[in-house]
């Protein structure tokens, strides 16, 4: 291939062909959990407010002059990150018709982009347990959470018991009996709810969730209670721990916000002083967005430390 800036260009075009094709086409067929764990909001700046936080969509009677909350005190801000990978393409093997070569290089940074996002969201849920703080102010997963800035009203989503049926059981109560100020029931649940756990208690997941008779041959009446998700972020110092979130269509427990999505760029240039120096072209994939908390009112979680 003889380089100038149209066969440049077609081969730019053509590795971007790859790589979209391989983002949008998950080989697995299993949804990611941060498609199902969160909150999908667009932003176009360094970061974005989220002043609805806390806001519960509980329907009151009107009674009197009506009360208009402080939003100003329920403000969760959540920047943007920069987040790249480059790859470089010799020059040599575009001359010599090898670009073949790079396909499926170009094929594991979709992958490698499609499993991102995943990263994110577990970094910020294992620091929920103690360092990520929420609109409340408080760690994500803890005991006597504020259920927003201005009220007194208090609630817990953190323990440290090892996933059991009791333990399970426990945390679905948890999250149903949940109440706002006025202690009028939040309705959580309604919509089902999903179990996330690590490798190691896949065992004990499958049979709390998935296994329909229980060892003494009675109905299992938890079967079927949570969408179990055995999740491979959960191992060494974290194997322990699990996690329960309400189901639900508009209220989500993180927010996956996008300011610049998954792009391909390349280099092109021969004369580039990069390039004249080491005879490679430089293929980007770039992206910025972050991940972050949303209602933890959805959420409960254990360390699984006993």
């Amino acid at each position: 291939m003889i380089i100038n800036p149209e066969n440049l260009t077609n081969l730019q075009k053509g590795f971007s062909v790859i790589f979209n094709k391989s983002l949008n086409t998950d080989p697995k067929g299993i949804e990611p959990l941060y498609k199902r764990l969160c909150l999908t909001e667009s932003s176009d700046g360094e970061s974005e407010e989220y002043d609805w936080m806390g806001e519960l969509p509980v329907l009151k009677e009107m009674k009197g002059e009506p009360k208009i909350s402080n939003i100003e005190t329920k403000q969760y801000t959540l920047a943007n990150k920069e987040y790249s990978r480059i790859i470089g393409i010799q020059r040599k093997r575009i001359e010599r018709d090898k670009v073949g070569l790079y396909n499926n290089r170009i094929r594991s940074l979709a992958e490698a982009v499609r499993g991102h996002k995943e990263q994110l969201l577990a970094e910020v849920l294992i620091a929920g347990f103690t360092t990520g703080k929420d609109y409340t102010g408080t760690p994500f997963f803890s005991a006597n959470k504020p259920l927003t800035k201005d009220t007194k009203k208090k609630f817990t989503n953190s323990a440290t018991a090892a996933l059991a049926v009791g333990a399970f059981e426990t945390a679905l109560q948890n999250i149903m009996e949940r109440t706002d100020e006025a202690d009028q029931p939040l309705g959580l649940g309604s919509g089902g709810f999903t179990l996330v756990c690590g490798p190691s208690n896949r065992v004990i997941g499958t049979k709390i969730c998935e296994q329909k008779t229980l060892a003494t041959g009675e109905d299992n009446i938890n079967a079927g209670a949570a969408n179990l998700v055995v999740w491979p972020y959960l191992i060494g110092a974290n194997a322990g721990k699990w996690a329960v979130f309400a189901n639900s269509e508009s209220r989500k427990p993180f927010i996956d916000q996008e300011e610049v999505p998954a792009a391909t760029y390349m280099a092109t240039d021969p004369n580039n002083p990069y390039t004249m120096q080491t005879g490679e072209f430089l293929f980007q994939v770039y992206r910025r967005g972050a991940i972050g908390y949303g209602e933890s009112l959805l959420a409960y979680g254990s360390t699984g430390a006993g």
